[in-house]
């Protein structure tokens, strides 16, 4: 395969989510990012915002049914703030409204269900 350049930077790919079985869309998806991140060796990272409660499962299918490699990145919005402490440990939480805190029109909360 011909190597391609592509202008240097660090390439997203968003989703909402990747489900078990998947369409047309969500396979362009992969094999752009796998391309991006193979062919033409620039950082690569997948992006989702499903509430699930782990993506690794999900990479590890992907990578062993070939459609992508370790060299994209997947990331999850839920996770990722799950990890930096910012909201429950698991999905499941709801929403309340609270008075308007400096100037919001709402703000929004998190709680465990």
């Amino acid at each position: 395969m011909r190597k391609t350049t592509l202008p240097t930077g660090h390439y997203y790919m968003v989703t909402l989510q990747i489900s078990d079985s998947f369409g047309g869309l969500t396979s362009a998806l992969l094999e752009r990012a796998r391309v991006f991140a193979d062919v033409a060796g620039v950082p690569t990272t997948i992006l989702t915002v499903e509430a699930r409660p782990s993506y690794q499962q999900v990479k590890a299918r992907l990578i062993e049914e070939g459609h992508i490699t370790e060299s994209v990145r997947m990331l999850n919005f839920h996770e990722d703030i799950r990890s930096r402490g910012i909201a429950p440990e698991a999905p499941g939480w709801t929403r309340l409204r609270q008075p308007p805190a400096r100037g919001s029109l709402m703000r929004t909360a998190a709680r465990s269900a």
